[in-house]
Order: C-alpha cells, then sequence, then structure tokens
C-alpha cells in the first residue's frame, strides 16, 4: 500500500554528538588547517584565464571521522519514520515498570518530525531528558554519551531539574558535528551550517537569546552553468526547473499509488524520459536531482525510499547563517557550567543489573540512568559495546535507516572572480553529482571564499584522496565555469 501523503523537504545539515572508541585523530579524519596553493596544486593544470588559485583551503571529511561515520541519517528502502520514533523509544533493563527504563537515545536520527537538522538533535535532547525524568521522578544520576547538541541540550535540561549529570565526549571538543574552523579569516562551519526555518524554531530563539546575528540565504538566487561552462540564461533555467518540478509531481504520484516501496532512484528512472528527450535535458536533471535532492538527503536517491525520503516536518521562513560567530556558540551556551569529560571514548555501556555502568578508554562511570547520543553510523557500527543488546524494534530501525555523506570544500581566493551578487553558483557536471553546488561566501563575510558540496557516492570517492587531489578537480571546474 501507499504511504500516504508525504511532507515538506528542506536543505538540512548534520546535527549531533558523539563519544566513541575510535583511534583516528580528527585532525587526520576531519583536515581543518589551510593548504597554500603551492602544496594543493603542485601538479595541476595552469593557465585558467582569470581563475586565480586558491591561497588557502578547508576540506571535510565525515565519513573518515570515527566519531561521526557520516553527515546524517536518511531513511533507506525498507524503512518508514516509524523507525525513527523506535530507535527514540527507552530501554528497559527488563523491568515491567516504567522505573526500569534506563538507557534513552537522542540525536537527529531518533526525531521523526526534524531528522537531519540541529534543531532536530537539540529537541530529542531535550525529549530524552523529559523521558527520563518520568522514568525516574528525578531521583537519578546520570551519564550522558556525547557532547553534541543532542547530548548537551539532554544534559542541560536534566541539570536544570536538578538532576546529577556527567557528559562524557571522546573528541577533544564539545559539539560533535557542530563545529567551527577560523583558520581562513572568518567564521566557517565545517558541520551544521544553517538554522533551518527560523520562525518559531528553539535554535533562533537561543540564538536571539545570545545576540547571534543571523542572514538568510536565497538559494533561489542562483547562476546555473551548463557542462562547458557557459551561462545558462534566465528562460533555460526556468524551463529546466519546471521540468523538475514536474518529475517530483509525478513522484509524489508514485507515492500515493505505488503498491510497493521502492527506491525513489527506481522511481526517478522510470519518470525522467517524460521530462527529459534527450542528452542535455537528462544531464540537468540529474544535475536539480542531484543538487535538490541528494545533497540535502546526503544519500543517492537508489539509498532512499521512494514512500519515506522526505518524512518530517519543517519550520517556516528562509534557511540563516550565522556569519559573524558561526555555529559553535550553542554548545558553548548549552555546556555552561556542565560537567563535560573531554578525551572520554566509550568503549561499552553496560544497563544491566539495575543500574548503568559506561567504559572509557581509562575509567568506569556508573549511574542510574544513560542518554546515549552517538551518531547512527556509530551506532550501526559496534564500535561501542551495549549491554545486554538493543531491543529488536531498535535493531530493525538501525538496519533500516542510513547515514548520508555530505562534504565541503572551502576555498580562500586572493580576489572574487565570479559574480559577487549571486549567493549560489551551480554547475550542470557530465558526470552526476561533480561539484554542482557551490556557496558565495562573499556575499555573507565580504571575503573572497566559495564553499563547494560533494554528497553521496562522489562524496565517498573523493574522501580517499589527498586534498591536492580534491582541490584540483573544484578548481577544474571552476575553471571551466569562469575561464
Amino acid at each position: 500500500m501507499s504511504r500516504g501523503s508525504h511532507e515538506v523537504s528542506r536543505r538540512r545539515f548534520l546535527a549531533g554528538a558523539t563519544a566513541v572508541a575510535g583511534t583516528a585523530a580528527i585532525g587526520r579524519a576531519l583536515p581543518l588547517g589551510p593548504a597554500t596553493a603551492d602544496a594543493a596544486h603542485r601538479n595541476h593544470r595552469r593557465g585558467r584565464s582569470g581563475v586565480p588559485e586558491p591561497v588557502a583551503s578547508i576540506v571535510t571529511r565525515w565519513a573518515a571521522d570515527p566519531f561521526a561515520l557520516g553527515s546524517y541519517s536518511f531513511i533507506g528502502l525498507g524503512g518508514s519514520n516509524a523507525d525513527r520514533r523506535a530507535l527514540a523509544a527507552p530501554v528497559s533493563d527488563g523491568s515491567p515498570h516504567p522505573k526500569g527504563n534506563r538507557l534513552f537515545l537522542a540525536g537527529e536520527a531518533t526525531s521523526a518530525e526534524y531528522a537531519s537538522t540541529v534543531h532536530g538533535a537539540y529537541l530529542s535532547g531535550r525529549r530524552a531528558a523529559r523521558d527520563l525524568l518520568d522514568a525516574s521522578g528525578g531521583d537519578a544520576e546520570v551519564v550522558v554519551v556525547g557532547a553534541g547538541v543532542a547530548g548537551l541540550a539532554a544534559a542541560r535540561a536534566l541539570a536544570d531539574a536538578g538532576v546529577s549529570v556527567t557528559v562524557l565526549e571522546g573528541r577533544d571538543r564539545i559539539g560533535g558535528r557542530v563545529v567551527t574552523d577560523r583558520s581562513l579569516g572568518v567564521p566557517l562551519d565545517l558541520g551544521a551550517s544553517w538554522i533551518h526555518g527560523p520562525i518559531d524554531n528553539p535554535i533562533k530563539a537561543l540564538a536571539d537569546a545570545a545576540n547571534v546575528a543571523t542572514r538568510p540565504t536565497h538559494w533561489s538566487d542562483v547562476a546555473v552553468h551548463d557542462t562547458d561552462g557557459a551561462l545558462l540564461d534566465d528562460a533555460h533555467v526556468e524551463g529546466l526547473y519546471r521540468r523538475y518540478d514536474r518529475l517530483m509531481a509525478a513522484v509524489a504520484d508514485q507515492q500515493e499509488s505505488r503498491e510497493r516501496d521502492t527506491s525513489l532512484g527506481t522511481a526517478i528512472e522510470e519518470l525522467t524520459p517524460r521530462f527529459a528527450t534527450d542528452e542535455t535535458q537528462r544531464r540537468e536533471m540529474n544535475f536539480a536531482v542531484n543538487t535538490e535532492i541528494e545533497q540535502e538527503y546526503a544519500a543517492d536517491v537508489d539509498e532512499l525510499s521512494l514512500y519515506w525520503f522526505d518524512a518530517g516536518g519543517a519550520f517556516a521562513g528562509p534557511d540563516v547563517l550565522m556569519p559573524e560567530t558561526g555555529y559553535d556558540w550553542l554548545p558553548r551556551r548549552l555546556a555552561h557550567g556542565l560537567d563535560v569529560r573531554l578525551g572520554a571514548t566509550v568503549r561499552a555501556i553496560d544497563f544491566s543489573g539495575g543500574a548503568v555502568a559506561v567504559t572509557t578508554g581509562s575509567d568506569v562511570i556508573r549511574g542510574t540512568h544513560a542518554v546515549i547520543t552517538l551518531p547512527l553510523g556509530v551506532l550501526q557500527s559496534g564500535t561501542v559495546t551495549i549491554t545486554p543488546p538493543l531491543p529488536p524494534r531498535h535493531q530493525r530501525a538501525l538496519a533500516h535507516l542510513g547515514m548520508g555523506l555530505l562534504d565541503k570544500c572551502y576555498l580562500r581566493f586572493p580576489r572574487v572572480f565570479w559574480d559577487r551578487d549571486v549567493e549560489v553558483i551551480a554547475y550542470v557536471s557530465a558526470e552526476k553529482g561533480h561539484w554542482c553546488e557551490w556557496l558565495n561566501l562573499y556575499a555573507t563575510t565580504g571575503e573572497p571564499i566559495l564553499l563547494g558540496f560533494n554528497g553521496a557516492t562522489y562524496a565517498r570517492e573523493l574522501e580517499p584522496r589527498s586534498d591536492t587531489e580534491i582541490i584540483a578537480e573544484a578548481m577544474t571546474v571552476l575553471g571551466t565555469m569562469f575561464s
């Protein structure tokens, strides 16, 4: 049977928290330092008229980060939004009484309403805190695993209720997948970047209380370049997106009428010939599908459930950036006054015997209850041993949900060589998903910086490569568009 009505999708970025077993240093898994143009491009071809070499760069590798193992979650084939709710369910130590609930899971993957967003992580942490307080009556000693937004939100709510809380974080910093880098001269977010829909959004309320300035991103302010680099005129771009809109209307019909779920990619493959009749239109449709879906959900359309890929809600209003501060003000604000132990890499969680024991590399921290905010990819990896194992409904949820990947490449140049007023620069690549979307950060920071996105399969292909190789590919695309 069909899934029923589908809900609003929105551009999203990762948010979450983690404290997990792993040996790779974050500097190796997620390089933060700038790379000079000479180091980055010794072997790259020269002579791109009008396109200077970058003077500094940042390349992220979220799949290689052992504390994340990806960017944010998606609903895969065979899954549904019920899996997110199942993952959020408290876990009992075997007692039939509600007070037997010992483990409480939080994080963006547990949010059926706002998955893959910072506010989803935040609200899930507060939900876990409420569930724990209901189960314990407030008489509890709590261990929170992970000092990202979900974990800190839970710890903040519990501490404010008078509960004893210890937060364990495997990294040498708080924030999880919220991390701001300032090595290029301005705050640049390597993970979460936007407050998605500021109206009634709790993160916007916290930002206002902290006097954090925001600036909207206008995704429709886009300049699209064809495969040869030529700028497409407005009429052509409007026609491209009209075809895409008709395709997605047909996809919505399939969500309602198809008897069995299939991958979104299967539905798109079947429907595309109706809306893209030649090679140019097929390339342009691939471009639209990649930038509008695959980069939003951090997954290939072949990985996404047709019925459920866009499940969830959204707050109203445009996405807003925080160009003056970056996003790391949020974990700092939530963590103020909390007992947060950094470098506490969690290896095992035992909730048998009517209590909780959390083992790190050097210690065992005991409590009556635990809030687990490990990212979905880490939970799926089994690098943290949970005893007894999570119940079958949680295991099914872990099997049905996927951990997506969206990586970023920041390039700082000696000068602006692109249209300084347009906010989004897009490229119809010959191969689907290759450097198709760029954000003009000069428009928000006044600095000559471009941000390139890559998601899903292509991002996974790039991650093992060196910064030199990745930046060279990015520069080839920029050279095609602006030479």
